[in-house]
Order: C-alpha cells, then sequence, then structure tokens
C-alpha cells in the first residue's frame, strides 16, 4: 500500500498511531487509572496526548522515507523553510485568524453579552505559556502530515478545494477521541465548547489553511502560524459556557472559507510535490 498508494498509508498510519494510543488511555482510564490533577492533565497523559497529536508527523515521515528515501524527506522538510513564503502571506497567516475572532465576537452580540476584552489573554505570560505548549502539542506536531504530505499530493490529483475539504474532514475525526473519550475531553477540550462545533470549525479551517499555504509557497511555518492563532482564538472564546461565540466562530470561518474557495487564488497551480 506504501508504494502504490502512499496518501492512504499515510491516513492510515496516522489514525492508528493516534486512537491507537487515545484507545490506551481510554482503556487505562476505565482500568482505575487517574490521569488528572485536579483538572488538569497529569505528566502520564500529556505524554500520551503529545505521542497522539504528533502521529501525523510520525507517519508522513515514515511514509516518506519508505516510497522516497532521503531525497524525498528532504524534499518534505524543504518546506520548513521560510524563505518558500512571501511577505504577505505571513501578515495574512497570523492577521485573518484574528480577524475572525474579532468577527464572532461581533456575531454573538446579539446572543449574549460579550466583548473584545474576552479575546485579550489575562497576561503576556499565560498568552506565551499557552502559544508554547500549543505549539508543540498542536500545529507543530500535525503540519508536517496534512499540509506538508497530504495536501499536495491531493491537490495533485482532484482541485485544491476538494482536496482541503477532505483533509479537513480527516482532521475533524481524527479529533474524535477527544470529543468522545470522556477522561480526553475532560482534560483537553475547552470547556463549553459544543462538540458539533468542532468538526464545522476543523473543515472551514483547512480550506483557509490550505489556501493559505497552497499559495503561499508551501511553507509549513504559514500554516503552523495559523493553527496555533486558531487555537488561542477556540481557548478564548470558549473559556466560559457561550456557545453563541463558538458558533459565531464556525459562522466566520464558514464565511472565510466560501470567499476563499471562490477566490482566484483556489486554483489550482504552483503544486509541487
Amino acid at each position: 500500500m506504501l508504494q502504490r498508494n502512499p496518501t492512504l498509508a499515510f491516513f492510515t498510519i496516522t489514525f492508528g498511531i493516534s486512537w491507537g494510543l487515545a484507545a490506551i488511555f481510554w482503556i487505562l482510564s476505565s482500568l482505575g487509572l487517574e490521569f488528572l490533577n485536579g483538572d488538569q492533565p497529569g505528566l502520564f497523559a500529556r505524554g500520551l496526548f503529545l505521542l497522539a497529536v504528533w502521529g501525523p508527523n510520525f507517519s508522513a515521515v515514515l511514509v516518506t522515507w519508505r516510497i522516497g528515501g532521503r531525497d524525498g524527506l528532504r524534499d518534505l522538510f524543504s518546506r520548513l523553510s521560510p524563505r518558500r513564503a512571501g511577505a504577505g502571506w505571513w501578515t495574512i497567516a497570523v492577521v485573518l485568524p484574528i480577524a475572525l475572532l474579532a468577527i464572532s465576537v461581533l456575531l454573538a452580540k446579539p446572543f449574549a453579552d460579550v466583548g473584545f476584552a474576552r479575546l485579550a489573554p489575562d497576561s503576556w505570560t499565560v498568552l506565551l505559556t499557552f502559544l508554547g505548549l500549543s505549539l508543540i502539542g498542536g500545529p507543530l506536531g500535525e503540519e508536517l502530515g496534512w499540509r506538508g504530505f497530504a495536501l499536495p499530493r491531493m491537490a495533485k490529483r482532484m482541485t485544491p478545494l476538494a482536496a482541503t475539504l477532505l483533509i479537513g474532514l480527516a482532521w475533524g475525526a481524527w479529533h474524535l477521541p477527544v470529543l468522545v473519550v470522556p477522561q480526553i475531553q475532560q482534560a483537553f477540550l475547552p470547556p463549553g465548547f459544543p462538540i458539533l462545533a468542532f468538526p464545522l470549525y476543523t473543515t472551514a479551517a483547512s480550506v483557509l489553511i490550505g489556501w493559505i499555504y497552497l499559495r503561499g509557497g508551501q511553507c509549513l511555518w504559514l500554516a503552523v502560524l495559523f493553527h496555533l492563532v486558531l487555537l488561542w482564538g477556540v481557548h478564548a472564546l470558549s473559556r466560559d459556557p457561550l456557545p453563541a461565540l463558538v458558533w459565531g466562530g464556525v459562522a466566520a470561518y464558514f464565511a472565510a472559507a466560501i470567499l476563499a474557495a471562490l477566490a482566484p487564488m483556489m486554483r489550482k497551480r504552483g503544486l509541487g510535490a
């Protein structure tokens, strides 16, 4: 399967690693092992979670090495070069998710008493700590696989929009243990987050990240930056149980994804994988 369909092999191995580790977490928790220290995950839980999060990257490296050897790995890791991206795309990768957060607040205002202060961190220490932990336990462990390996290959065989939508659906399904395993949900999903909103977020965000990545020179740091700011937004919008904010975010992301899909920048060109 590796040689015949490396993309399918990537998805199979990715889900096997991440869901397998989630199953271990669930089984051990069901046997009575306590992974939470109060309402926070303990060291062992964080370790399992980190390994599961890095499943897409482990899979991408393994499949690339098997089908392309050192040259394939060199090409894959070349996507981490900041020189691949134009200056304007760095700005878009940071400003766009922040703008969508602001729009989320505006959309929620008729339904909840919210203000823009909600988006501001409690302190710079809190913000930097959150971003640092999220970077390691989020986009840095995923994007080499989803966008670096899978997206360019899929976009050569179908339209970029179709590729980003399919990856968004797979990305949402990959997060399923966070949504359905009580111990993982309690430890890692922000309180008050409507479960149904999660796959909608990943689908819309996948279109936007794919648009930025493909049009920005296939530089993975663009995807990492957007993903990181998105995580902060999800945390900020859902730290209190105000579903209106989360659904406002879903609406904002879908509107932006539709605009990106309709833009000429989504046309198929410059795909180098």
